[in-house]
């Protein structure tokens, strides 16, 4: 499986959640999250 691909799943199991919650560090890992997850919680 691709990066991208993981993305894509990623970005696609975040989707089907209701919320959530990031807790936000400013490290690599929390700010990968926070913006992977705004754009599906959003649309």
């Amino acid at each position: 499986m691709t990066l991208n691909e993981k993305n894509d799943k990623l970005k696609e199991y975040i989707k089907g959640l209701e919320s959530l919650a990031v807790a936000f560090s400013s490290g690599a890992d929390s700010t990968f999250l926070l913006k992977t997850a705004k754009e599906p919680l959003i649309n």
